[in-house]
């Protein structure tokens, strides 16, 4: 598969809406996880859905250094944390050098695409579906 691959074909199973009032995450341990994977050994991208909601949804996406999510968009205002590495993203015509410690976010519906850049990377995705979207 090319180096450019569609992060769709390497997403884990979404699993269903979280039980109870918190959700704990060990981040360290899901990115170890992901690069356990064999889309991660295969294709350099891996994802994992670790909170999903009807209207809120958090993923954590691992890309090999120089790998490519293709332009794409989502319906929910988004914000993109990395915490590992360095990644780049190009959206509403502007280029975003996003290190780790660094977060962006996004309106809803604003194209976008993401790249690693200069080493393996990892990046917390949050999505805040609109009630219409949600409800689907």
């Amino acid at each position: 598969m090319s180096k450019n691959a569609q992060a769709e074909s390497h997403t884990s199973p979404h699993p269903i809406t979280m039980p109870g009032a918190f959700v704990e995450l060990d981040i360290e341990h899901e990115l170890s996880a992901l690069q356990q994977t064999d889309a991660w050994q295969q294709t350099g991208i891996s994802r994992k859905s670790l909170a999903r909601y009807p209207d809120f949804r958090i993923s954590l996406i691992a890309l090999k250094k120089e790998r490519r999510i293709e332009e794409h968009h989502n319906p929910g205002r988004v914000s993109v944390q990395p915490v590992v590495g360095r990644i780049r993203m190009q959206a509403a015509g502007k280029l975003f050098d996003l290190p780790a410690g660094k977060v962006l976010v996004l309106d809803r519906a604003v194209t976008h695409d993401v790249e690693a850049i200069g080493e393996d990377s990892a990046f917390l995705l949050t999505v805040a579906l609109p009630e219409s979207v949600a409800s689907l």
